[in-house]
């Protein structure tokens, strides 16, 4: 029930006229007006196709504890036994689902297969090892015009008469043409590793035989090196060394500096110095000579020449015994006969 008070307010403008006070009267709060519901009244009054469709209400998700996991045996004892009827069902179990692995191919399946067996098998790529292949394996071709000449003994020099070829280097052995144009009738020499290829006076490329030498004549040092190397990939050479070392003098009897040189035909010479200026001093072969490590001292090389002892000494032994070892090389090969040589064979 509304109840209403009086409340005696004063206008701050100046008394009125009458001089009597203004009565307001206060009201008390009520509820709030209540609205029908629009889902269960079917009735929106905002939007009538709720009354019709109302809006979808999902039910809340249900979730369910996993499963706890099963304990591990702690002992063996507690393990079933295979033959068990608890392991036996436990295994089907486990394995309910069988599949059948039994392949009916059909024709065309199996004339894919005996293709694929005419195929060639696809090589494997070669290792690091075997793509290393040393300089020795690869075989070089040269052709071009040189002049021919053989020789009985081991010196280019006593070639009796030259004649102009066109030689042809090829796997295994090399060819005498009389031209590049003109084939026919070509003299073909065997080449294997027991043929021994030098240099001898710059120019001329010897190839030794058992019974002969075959010698090549070449314009310059520097189309004989050429020709040098293209043998050597089917021949074998002989080691080249170079390097300072002091040498034992004659005449003074004390060690000199020198700087030696060693060839592929087995002829060592020493200069002053290693420029290109620089003039011979003395030249020796190593031909048949006998060389060995001196017994008191592991740095110096001996070589007996004749009835001399001709000494070489070096800054360690290892040096020593690497030149002592190319020394050895030509030990067993035939001495050369040439004037210039200190040691020079018997005429």
């Amino acid at each position: 029930m509304e109840t209403k008070s009086e409340v005696l307010y004063t206008d701050m403008n100046g008394p009125s006229q009458q001089n009597t006070p203004t009565v307001y009267p206060r009201l008390t709060p009520t509820a709030p007006p209540q609205f029908p519901n629009p889902v269960q009244e079917s009735v929106n009054p905002v939007n009538p196709h709720f009354a019709q469709n109302p809006p979808p209400y999902y039910a809340p998700i249900q979730r369910t504890a996993p499963p706890r996991p099963q304990p591990r045996c702690t002992s063996l004892s507690t393990l079933p036994s295979p033959t068990s009827p608890t392991f036996q069902q436990q295994q089907q179990q486990q394995h309910p689902t069988v599949i059948n692995t039994n392949i009916q191919p059909s024709t065309d399946h199996f004339r894919h297969l005996q293709q694929q067996q005419q195929l060639p098998a696809v090589e494997s790529p070669p290792s690091r090892e075997q793509q290393t292949i040393s300089s020795s394996q690869w075989t070089i071709w040269k052709s071009g015009y040189l002049e021919y000449g053989k020789s009985f003994t081991g010196n280019a020099s006593n070639v009796g008469s030259w004649f102009r070829y066109y030689i042809q280097l090829r796997a295994g052995e090399f060819r005498l043409c009389g031209s590049m144009e003109n084939q026919t009738g070509a003299q073909a020499i065997s080449l294997d590793a027991d043929v021994y290829t030098a240099i001898q006076d710059k120019k001329y490329l010897c190839l030794q035989y058992r019974d002969n030498l075959h010698v090549l004549r070449c314009k310059n040092e520097t189309e004989c090196i050429r020709w040098f190397v293209a043998f050597t990939s089917q021949t074998q050479a002989g080691p080249i060394m170079e390097g300072y070392c002091e040498k034992m003098s004659g005449r003074k009897k004390k060690y000199e500096t020198r700087f030696m040189r060693l060839a592929s035909d087995g002829i060592m010479t020493w200069y002053v110095s290693d420029s290109d200026t620089s003039s011979s001093r003395g030249s020796i072969q190593l031909r048949g000579v006998t060389s060995a490590i001196d017994r008191l001292d592991n740095r110096v090389v001996i070589s007996r020449i004749g009835k001399r002892d001709f000494k070489l000494k070096f800054p360690d032994s290892a040096e020593a015994n690497a030149w002592l070892k190319a020394f050895a090389w030509y030990t067993r090969h035939t001495p050369l006969k040439n004037s210039k040589l200190r040691n020079s064979a018997k005429q």
